[in-house]
């Protein structure tokens, strides 16, 4: 018989799934609290990309699977990304590995990181806070200690955490850039 953390990770997440004829696939997820929708300002900006948009563990139109903790969320969406199958083994592997463990702020959904995990992340990453509401001088740190080259801390000047809301068009425009490598737009100002 199966554990129950295995059946909690086959439970499939609603998600929605737009253009689905273009190469790049972009995956959008929410904050806490919220649901795909969050992104439907954003969404006609990304017109020339594949999206996924999930509503995650315990939101919205997946309201009823449970844990709602960022594991097993963070399980959930890579079975619906790769359409893998859970066998232990790999599963105990992906837990090993996992470095994402608590979220200390749900009303805000700030997910604190390990400074260490920070100087080991395997990818360029491009980490942006809201002026208003967002922790600056530690993206600005997060900036600095991240490994690959390229990666990158920012600040959207006079924005809400929820700045994607806020102002979709550049938050679009600044999905586009980073995916293609191209220059950041103006208003978001990046941080040394």
């Amino acid at each position: 018989m199966a554990s129950p953390a295995l059946i909690g990770a086959e439970q499939e997440l609603f998600f929605v799934n737009l253009n689905q004829d273009k190469p790049t696939t972009v995956v959008l997820l929410h904050g806490l609290l919220n649901s795909h929708i969050e992104w439907c300002f954003v969404i006609p900006h990304l017109s020339d990309y594949h999206i996924i948009a999930p509503d995650i563990s315990g939101h919205s139109q997946s309201r009823d699977i449970l844990p709602a903790d960022i594991s097993s969320s963070t399980e959930r969406v890579a079975v619906k990304l790769r359409g893998m199958r859970w066998h232990g083994e790999l599963l105990k592997e992906m837990r090993r590995n996992r470095r994402w463990e608590v979220i200390y702020d749900v009303d805000i959904g700030l997910m604190e990181l390990n400074w260490e995990d920070v100087k080991t992340l395997p990818v360029r990453t491009l980490a942006i806070a809201a002026e208003s509401t967002d922790d600056v001088e530690a993206v600005r740190r997060m900036g600095r200690e991240m490994p690959i080259e390229g990666s990158l801390g920012a600040v959207v000047r006079g924005a809400i955490h929820t700045w994607n809301l806020q102002k979709p068009e550049l938050f679009a425009d600044v999905i586009r850039a980073w995916i293609e490598q191209s220059p950041l737009p103006e208003g978001l100002e990046v941080l040394r």
